[in-house]
């Protein structure tokens, strides 16, 4: 239905006749009724997409007031021949764009990485002047010079629109290089970041000499730079050279497999390895440099990463959650992967950090005596008896044993539960007895 006023009408599309040969959409079409006392022409036309429309236009009697409108503000936006143009050239920026979004998102990224690909893209979105992009390749290609029209509608302003977009054009892509060039400066021109990239070992000399000179000055802007940190960690700038030459033989070497490892792998690998401070073999110093140059943040994965774990967690069904629940949840997600093999879970430490933060003490006799500690024990058993009394008498409830306190000293070892499982040594029968234990007493 189309019109306003007092000349509304339907146009009914009874078929798709196909393409013509400029590849535009071909229909067939006619009015079903016209209201207020127009009569029903009823007779079947042919028209394409623009013809459609301009015919609805020109019949209505109305097109000025058609145009007014907000739907029609929008025809004629949609209709300019600049603005159509200038759409497929934003969105030619924005592929460019994305290049550096995705970089800083990926994980794993190396300061190399993100220079070159930031110094890329900006040589990209300057060359857009010169060439276009492929949205604009697609454009050009749909555009029909003779009609002026694209995809059977006629654009408006062809002649006044193309000078507006070379303007525009000209303007934009040297102000978005200008204000790439400013934002990342500090990246691609700062001299501890170039230095730090010596350690990437994917981009070595391959020959021997080459080899022996490459990053020795990088190595001394380095130990300048982070001089008091590197003192502070116990390190010994003395000796960071020459384990730096023995480090880039030892790694370069055929027989060793370390070539073909990534950047975090090679250094996770001679951490484990080779990182003996009281071993002269060893290359503590300079890998001590390493681990100041790799807590330098460069991409931003594990904050999204972070953000997508909070909202699987605190779900519309979970929307109660507390802040405290949901950074202990989304603590052990993230690093329980660590805890897979339970012989490596620090349950000494855990119970201690746990003690530590009870506040009233409970379940502490329940572990001494697991422990084989029945004096210390006995010893707070008194005392908890003396303060559950003192605090009994405080609150006036007497000796009857009815308060809060004496209801909440549950023994959670024999309970069953995360201690029971994994808190006292046992064979793995003694396991099975302790969840069978903890399934009884929830069922009683």
């Amino acid at each position: 239905m189309y019109g306003t006023g007092k000349l509304t009408f339907d146009l009914k599309v009874t078929k798709h006749l196909g393409k013509t040969k400029d590849n535009l959409n071909l229909y067939e079409a006619k009015y079903m009724r016209v209201r207020r006392g127009r009569a029903c022409r009823g007779e079947l036309e042919q028209f394409t997409q623009g013809d459609i429309l301009e015919y609805l236009l020109d019949a209505s009697g109305q097109r000025e007031l058609l145009l007014a409108t907000d739907a029609g503000k929008l025809l004629a936006r949609l209709t300019s021949y600049s603005y159509l143009k200038t759409l497929a050239f934003w969105v030619d920026v924005t592929l460019e764009g994305k290049v550096v979004s995705k970089l800083f998102q990926k994980s794993g990224v190396l300061l190399s990485d993100v220079t070159s690909g930031v110094e890329d893209s900006i040589s990209s979105i300057t060359e857009l002047k010169k060439k276009p992009g492929s949205f604009m390749v697609g454009f050009n290609k749909d555009y029909d010079n003779i009609n002026e029209s694209l995809y059977g509608f006629a654009l408006t302003s062809v002649e006044e629109g193309e000078e507006s977009y070379q303007l525009m054009l000209s303007n934009t892509t040297q102000s978005l290089a200008a204000h790439m060039n400013e934002r990342f400066t500090g990246i691609i021109n700062n001299p501890v970041l170039k230095a730090a990239c010596t350690f990437e070992h994917i981009r070595w000399p391959s020959a021997t000499e080459e080899l022996e000179a490459h990053g020795n000055e990088d190595i001394e802007t380095l130990l300048k730079h982070f001089k008091v940190l590197f003192d502070y960690l116990g390190g010994d700038a003395s000796k960071v050279q020459r384990e730096w030459r023995r480090l880039k033989l030892y790694v370069s070497k055929p027989e060793n497999n370390h070539m073909g490892l990534s950047y975090q792998e090679l250094y996770e690998r001679l951490f484990d390895h080779k990182s003996d401070k009281t071993n002269g073999q060893h290359y503590y110093n300079v890998l001590l440099l390493v681990t100041i140059v790799m807590c330098i943040a460069v991409d931003t994965s594990i904050c999204e990463r972070g953000f997508s774990l909070m909202n699987n967690l605190k779900t519309a069904r979970r929307s109660r959650m507390g802040n405290e629940l949901l950074r202990i949840l989304m603590t052990i997600c993230s690093l329980g992967s660590e805890w897979a093999d339970p012989s490596k879970i620090p349950v000494d430490e855990i119970i201690e950090q746990w003690r530590s933060q009870s506040e009233r003490g409970r379940y502490e006799a329940a572990m001494w005596q697991e422990a084989g500690l029945e004096e210390a024990a006995t010893n707070w058993t008194s005392g908890a008896a003396g303060r559950s009394g003192r605090r009994s008498n405080s609150d006036g409830n007497g000796g009857d044993g009815n308060n809060e306190d004496n209801t909440g000293e549950v023994d959670n070892l024999a309970a069953g539960g995360f201690f029971a499982y994994y808190g006292r040594p046992g064979t793995q029968q003694s396991r099975g007895e302790h969840a069978g234990t903890h399934t009884n007493t929830r069922m009683a």
